[in-house]
C-alpha cells in the first residue's frame, strides 16, 4: 500500500497556521502591551505609594525626636508666661515649633502635682474660653494652665507680649486622667496614641506623641505631649494625581479611615463625642469596600484587580511600616480603564481583523486536519486503555500515513509485552508506574499496611505422593483460588513461596478498608478451597487444607533489591508476624488467625473468637490472637451456621481464663468441647487451664503464652 509521510500533510498545514499565526500576533502584542502598562503603572503608584508613605514616617520621626529633645531639655512649670507681661525667653523654641510648623496643633506639659501648661496656636478665628468673642487681632499664641483645679488663658502677640488674661471657674481638668499621660507612665518612653478626633474649633483626626519629663535623679515628673493634626497629611494626599479618577485613603487595621484624598469628611459626630468613619459608612467608598473584601480573602498579592459593577479596577495597599503605625496602610483604588483605555481602542480594530482572519483559518484546518487527525485519536484512545491496562483488545487502526501505521504497530507490539510484564509484578505497581510516567528506583515508605501469609497443611506429604504434573494441575487451580480471592478484594500478590502466598493490602493503591478487605480475602479463599478439597476428596486425592494468617502495622512497602534486580515488596516486624501467626493455626486446629489490630479495626459483622495471648517465639511482648470464622451477610465468605454461638461463649470462656478464674474456665472449656468435641483450640485452652488449677502462674502472670517454637 502506498502511504505518504506524514510531514507532507503537517507542511501543508504549518502554511495556514502561519497564516493565522501572523493575525494572532495582534492579539499577543496587544496583551503584551497591556500587559507592560499594567506593569508600569502598578510600579509607579507602588514608588509613588511607597515615597508617600517613607515621607509621612520621616515626618513622624522628627516629631517624636522633637519630643524627646523638647521634653528633657524646656521645663514650662519654671518658664510659665503668669505675672510677667512677657513670655519667658526659654520656651520661645515651643512656640517658634507650634508656629512654623503647621501640623502641630499644641505643644505642652503635664506634671505629677497636676499641673498643666500648654502652648496653643492662635488666628482671627479664636474665641475667648470666658464667652463668644474672638481674641484681639494681634494675638498670635495663647497658652492654657491648668493648677489645682483652676483654668488660666494667656494670650500673646507675634513680637511675644502678654495682651490678655483670662481666669476661669474651677475645672475639672487633670492631665494625669488623660490617656496620653497614662500611656507614657506605662511606656517610661516617647509613646504614641491612637488616631482620634481633636474637639477643638476645627475637628479634624489627630494624633499625640508624648515623652516623659525627668528630674535630676531619673525619676519621671511629668509627660511632655505633642498634639499633631493630619491636615497636612490629607493636602499631600490631595496633591497625588495618578490618573483621572484615582482615590487615595489611610486607613487602619479597624476598618476606620483616617484620611481620604477626597473632599468627604472622615468624621462624624455622635452626640458631643466625635469618632473616625468607618469604610463601610463613607459615602464615596463603595470601591473601596469592594476591594479590601477581596483583599481579605486573597493571599495579600502586592496588587489587586477586580471588577465591580462591570468595571474592572486596581488596588494597590501599601502597610507602614514603623511599629508605631504598622497598623496603618495606604490604600490605592483606580479604574483600569484609565491606564488601558486608548490601548483598547486602538487595538479593537485590529482584533476584529485577526479574529475573521481566524475564523478562516479554523475553516480550512479543520478540511486538512482530518486527513490525519481520525487516526492519531484511534491510538490516543489505544493509548489510555494501555495507561488503564486493558491489555486484551487488538488495536485496528488503518492510514495511508507511513508513521501512523508504524506507530499502531509498535503500540500492538507493547500491548503483548505488557500483557506478559504483569504476570511478573502487581497489576495496580504497572499501572501507576505508566501514570507517573517515572523510572523504578530502590525505596521504601513506612505506612500501614495488612500483610496475608498462607501456607498448605502437610504439603511435603501430599507432594511427594502426587506425580509431578498432577502436582502441578493442582498447584495451579489452587494459585488462581488464591489469586482471585485477594485481586477481588482489592489485595495485591507479593510472591508465591513454593506453596505458601503472600500478599498485602493498602499499597500500591490506597485502600480505606485494607483490613477488612484482607479478612474477606482469607474467608472467601476458605470457603472456595472447601468446594475445591470436597471435590479432590471425591477424587480420592488428598485435600490441600489452608493455614491463613493476617496482621496489620506499620510496615516499609516499596522498591527492594538491587539496581539489576528488585522487587516489590514489604518488609519489617509486622510481616514476620503475620508470618508467625499463619504458623499458629497448626498449633490452635484453627483456619485463619488475626491479630489484634486487626480484631480492633473489624466492624461487628465479622465472627471472631479469641484464642490467646502469644509472645511468638523471639519476642518477649505477647499480643492477643483471633480465630477469624466468618462475616453475617455475605454468602460468597462461607456459612456461619453455629459460628456466632462458638464465639459467644468461646470469648466468655477466655475472658474466665484471663481473669486467672482457673476452675471456672475449665468448667466453661469442658462445656464447649461437650458442645463442639472437635475444636482443637478449646482443647488447648482447657488442658492449659487443668494444669493452672495444679500449679497456678506467678502471680505477676498477664496472661500471656510464650511460644517455643514457629
Amino acid at each position: 500500500m502506498n502511504r505518504r509521510k506524514i510531514k507532507v500533510d503537517i507542511l501543508a498545514s504549518t502554511l495556514f497556521i502561519v497564516f493565522v499565526s501572523l493575525s494572532s500576533l495582534i492579539i499577543f502584542n496587544y496583551l503584551n502591551n497591556k500587559s507592560a502598562m499594567r506593569q508600569t503603572s502598578e510600579e509607579f503608584i507602588g514608588s509613588i505609594g511607597e515615597s508617600f508613605v517613607s515621607q509621612a514616617e520621616k515626618n513622624f520621626q522628627f516629631l517624636e525626636d522633637l519630643a524627646r529633645i523638647y521634653a528633657p531639655s524646656i521645663s514650662m512649670r519654671d518658664n510659665m508666661p503668669n505675672s510677667s507681661n512677657i513670655v519667658p525667653e526659654k520656651i520661645k523654641p515651643l512656640l517658634l515649633t507650634v508656629k512654623g510648623i503647621h501640623d502641630i496643633s499644641t505643644i505642652y506639659a503635664g506634671y505629677e502635682d497636676g499641673l498643666f501648661v500648654g502652648a496653643l496656636n492662635a488666628d482671627d478665628k479664636t474665641m475667648l474660653k470666658s464667652g463668644g468673642v474672638l481674641v484681639p487681632k494681634e494675638t498670635n499664641y495663647r497658652f492654657k494652665i491648668n493648677n489645682k483645679g483652676y483654668e488660666k488663658w494667656i494670650y500673646a502677640d507675634a513680637k511675644d507680649n502678654i495682651i490678655l488674661r483670662e481666669d476661669l471657674i474651677k475645672s475639672p481638668y487633670d492631665p494625669r486622667s488623660r490617656p496620653w499621660y497614662k500611656l507614657t507612665q506605662t511606656k517610661k518612653d516617647v509613646a504614641w496614641s491612637d488616631v482620634y478626633v481633636f474637639t477643638g474649633a476645627f475637628k479634624e483626626p489627630g494624633i499625640t506623641v508624648s515623652a516623659p519629663i525627668r528630674a535630676a535623679n531619673g525619676d519621671m515628673e511629668g509627660v511632655f505631649g505633642v498634639d499633631i493634626t493630619l491636615s497636612l497629611l490629607k493636602k499631600s494626599l490631595q496633591k497625588i494625581r495618578i490618573t483621572e479618577n484615582s482615590r487615595f485613603y489611610i486607613v487602619n487595621d479597624k476598618d476606620e479611615i483616617i484620611i481620604s484624598s477626597g473632599s468627604k469628611s472622615t468624621i462624624r459626630q455622635e452626640g458631643a463625642s466625635f469618632r473616625l468613619l468607618k469604610i463601610s459608612e463613607l459615602e464615596d467608598s463603595h470601591i473601596l469596600r469592594h476591594a479590601l473584601e477581596i483583599d481579605k480573602t486573597e493571599a495579600k498579592p502586592k496588587q489587586l484587580n477586580f471588577s465591580f459593577n462591570g468595571e474592572d479596577f486596581s488596588l494597590k495597599k501599601i502597610k507602614f511600616n514603623s511599629p508605631n503605625f504598622n497598623s496603618w496602610s495606604l490604600v490605592v483604588t483606580y479604574p483600569q480603564k484609565d491606564v488601558i483605555g486608548k490601548l483598547q481602542q486602538a487595538s479593537l480594530q485590529a482584533l476584529l481583523i485577526s479574529a475573521l482572519i481566524f475564523a478562516f483559518a479554523v475553516i480550512m484546518m479543520y478540511f486538512l486536519s482530518q486527513r490525519f487527525s481520525k487516526p492519531i485519536m484511534m491510538l490516543a484512545l489505544e493509548a489510555e486503555k494501555i495507561r488503564d491496562l486493558q491489555l486484551d483488545s487488538e488495536i485496528h487502526v488503518t492510514s495511508n500515513l507511513k508513521e501512523i501505521s508504524s506507530l499502531a504497530s509498535a503500540m500492538e507490539s507493547m500491548k503483548a509485552s505488557l500483557r506478559s510484564f504483569t504476570l511478573y509484578m502487581p497489576r495496580e505497581l504497572v499501572k501507576a508506574l505508566l501514570l507517573e510516567g517515572k523510572e523504578i528506583k530502590i525505596g521504601g515508605v513506612e505506612k500501614e499496611i495488612t500483610i496475608f501469609f498462607s501456607d498448605i497443611e502437610g504439603f511435603t506429604t501430599i507432594s511427594e505422593k502426587l506425580p509431578p504434573q498432577v502436582l502441578a494441575d493442582q498447584l495451579s487451580e489452587y494459585f488462581s483460588i488464591m489469586g482471585n480471592s485477594i485481586a477481588i478484594h482489592n489485595g495485591t500478590i507479593d510472591k508465591f513461596i513454593g506453596d505458601a502466598v503472600m500478599a498485602f493490602w493498602g499499597a500500591p493503591k490506597p485502600d480505606e478498608t485494607h483490613i477488612e478487605d484482607a479478612c474477606k480475602s482469607a474467608l472467601m479463599a476458605q470457603a472456595l478451597l472447601k468446594i475445591f478439597n470436597d471435590n479432590l476428596i471425591s477424587q480420592g486425592l488428598s485435600p490441600l487444607y489452608t493455614r491463613i494468617g493476617v496482621h496489620t502495622g506499620m510496615t516499609i512497602v516499596g522498591n527492594i533489591g538491587s539496581p539489576e534486580r528488585m522487587n516489590y515488596t514489604v518488609l519489617g516486624d509486622s510481616v514476620n508476624l503475620a508470618s508467625r501467626l499463619e504458623a499458629l493455626n497448626k498449633y490452635y486446629g484453627s483456619r485463619v488467625l488475626i491479630s489484634q489490630s486487626v480484631k480492633e479495626q473489624l466492624s461487628l459483622n465479622f465472627i471472631a473468637r479469641p484464642l490467646d495471648i502469644v509472645a511468638v517465639k523471639g519476642k518477649k511482648n505477647g499480643t492477643k490472637i483471633w480465630e477469624l470464622m466468618g462475616c453475617i451477610g455475605n454468602d460468597a465468605l462461607g456459612s456461619i451456621e453455629g459460628l456466632a454461638e462458638l464465639a459467644d461463649v468461646s470469648e466468655k470462656a477466655f475472658d474466665l481464663y484471663a481473669s486467672k478464674k482457673w476452675q471456672e474456665a475449665v468448667d466453661a472449656f469442658e462445656k464447649i468441647e461437650i458442645a463442639y468435641p472437635k475444636d482443637e483450640a478449646t482443647k488447648v485452652l482447657l488442658e492449659r487451664c487443668r494444669k493452672f488449677v495444679i500449679t497456678p502462674p506467678a502471680e505477676d502472670w498477664d496472661g500471656c503464652y510464650q511460644m517455643d517454637r514457629k
